[in-house]
This record gives structure tokens, C-alpha cells and sequence, in this order.
């Protein structure tokens, strides 16, 4: 189990490339999570938009860093109740109110997604 702090890490890393509009800077990245992001960058994109029906850009930029960090997780074979958790307690820090729904909700359906294409 990844510790909540490297999902924390991530976030603020891929949130701050993502706020730059520069994704490169993630290259030099030692987290994990976000080297498994960048392996996997063009697949968790196309699920993500594919699953929800939103382009990317429609989805706010916390919120689509978030799911990209947990989707990363569930590659790298995190427990699902363990991306769950750490996905809710990431949108309690950065995000409004009620978001952990949608978050939890879109993690779940892609995973559906994948495991029952």
C-alpha cells in the first residue's frame, strides 16, 4: 500500500505541470505514481474521456489530476479500497465539498470499463 503522502506528492506535482500547461516537466519525476502516469498517459487519457463522455478539458484540472494519480495507482496493483481512500482524503484537502462523489463514482466506472470491455 502506497502511503497517502507519495498520492499527495503526485497530485501537487502533476497539478503544478498541469496549471503550467507543462506535462514535460514530469519527465524528471522520481514518484511512481507519476512515472506510471507518463508510461501510461495516452491509455488513462483515452479511458478517462471515453468513459465519462467529457473531453479532458472539461474536467477541472484538480479533479482530472486526481483521477489520473489514482488510476496510475490501480496500475501499479494498489488495492482498490486503498485508491479509494486515498483518492477521498485527496479531494477533502484540495477540492470542493461534494467531489469525492464524482471522483469515486469515475474511478469505479473505469475500472468497470476496463475489466469488462
Amino acid at each position: 500500500m502506497l502511503p497517502i503522502k507519495k498520492f499527495k506528492d503526485a497530485l501537487l506535482e502533476m497539478y503544478e505541470a498541469e496549471a503550467r500547461g507543462e506535462m514535460k516537466i514530469l519527465m524528471n519525476s522520481e514518484n511512481e505514481l507519476i512515472k506510471t502516469f507518463l508510461e501510461n498517459r495516452e491509455k488513462i487519457d483515452k479511458l478517462i474521456s471515453e468513459t465519462l463522455g467529457r473531453k479532458l478539458d472539461s474536467i477541472i484540472p484538480i479533479e482530472k489530476c486526481i483521477i489520473r494519480i489514482s488510476l496510475s495507482a490501480l496500475i501499479l496493483g494498489e488495492k482498490l479500497e486503498d485508491v479509494i481512500r486515498s483518492t477521498k482524503r485527496l479531494s477533502q484537502l484540495y477540492c470542493s465539498t461534494n467531489s469525492h462523489k464524482f471522483l469515486i463514482a469515475s474511478i469505479l466506472k473505469i475500472k468497470e470499463k476496463i475489466e469488462n470491455p
